[in-house]
Order: structure tokens, then sequence, then C-alpha cells
């Protein structure tokens, strides 16, 4: 198709390259939303993953409790693995703080 002269002094193909380029705008909004949409869904996981090890922190430290009874075990828990309540409490504080993303990457 060739480009008419139109009564306006416009030519048909000027109006093909606007349209052309709507179609390139509408497809960006889409990339532009499909990309939100991926960046919500990681965000949703990794959210999930800290609540989880939130948890997991918190049943170490409850069964911590439980062992203070048991002197000696609690002790070579310490020896072993230095003050890892201490270690626990701090990494769990982390987490909870917003700006502390866990990324995954992989195939």
């Amino acid at each position: 198709m060739y480009p008419k002269e139109l009564s306006n002094g416009q030519t048909n193909d000027s109006f093909t390259r606007r349209e052309g380029c709507l179609v390139i705008h509408f497809i960006q909004g889409c990339l532009r939303t499909q990309a939100r949409r991926v960046v919500t869904e990681i965000l949703n996981f990794d959210l999930e993953r800290k609540h989880r090890l939130v948890e997991i922190y918190t049943d170490i430290l409850h069964l911590a409790d439980d062992l203070k009874q048991e002197r000696g075990l609690l002790q070579e828990l310490n020896t072993e693995f230095g003050d890892f309540e201490k270690e626990i409490q701090n990494s769990k504080e982390i987490l909870l703080e917003a700006e502390c993303p866990i990324i995954v990457a992989g195939k």
C-alpha cells in the first residue's frame, strides 16, 4: 500500500505510523502490567518464605527454652554453635525488617 495524500496534506502513511505508535504503546503497557504481576508474585513468595523462616526460628527458640533444664545439653550446644539463641534472635529480627529480600536464583 502506497502513501496516499489526503485533503489535509497528510498521507495515509502518517496515520499508519500513528497507529503503529499506539500499538507499541499498548504492548508496552501490557508488558509493564505483566512485569508488575511477576514482581508482585515474587514479593508474595518472598513474604511467605520469611514468615516460614520466622516460624522455624521461633520453634528453635522455644526448644532452647525447654532445654534450659538440661544444662549439659544446652552447654554442649553453645560450645558447638556459639550463642545460637542470640544468633537466631538476630536473624529473626533481620527477617522481620521490611527491606530484607530473599532471592532464589536458578533455572
